[in-house]
């Protein structure tokens, strides 16, 4: 499946906003786990190419999130926020984002 997603990015060229093949390919990237940078390199894209929405923006955090980069998660959650101000689903993964560091911090205290 990896080689059919990365022949299809290969020969997609975006010519219409409304089929947005690289955010499905990040879907399927993302669903895949560990393949998080490639989804983000596919959700980039398409905010790129078929413009920026709050729900790429948020899939990027996730990604991010999974890929252990809580900062740059907290950062994509809080851009799909100022696009639409009030998305719960952001809102609830900055508070897991701050759960994790705060969990991350607690460990490293305990190790000293």
């Amino acid at each position: 499946i990896l080689e059919v997603i990365d022949q299809v990015l290969q020969q997609y060229y975006p010519l219409r906003s409304n089929k947005d093949v690289s955010f499905e390919c990040g879907r399927v990237y993302m669903g895949l786990k560990k393949f998080y940078p490639q989804a983000i390199s596919c959700f980039r894209n398409s905010n790129r190419f078929c413009g920026e929405h709050h729900v790429t923006w948020h899939n990027i955090g996730c990604c991010f999130y999974y890929a252990g980069q809580l900062t740059n998660a907290k950062l994509a959650f809080e851009k799909a926020l100022q696009m639409k101000p009030g998305y719960e689903v952001s809102q609830t993964w900055i508070q897991k984002c701050n759960e994790q560091e705060k969990t991350l911090k607690e460990g490293k205290h305990s190790d000293h």
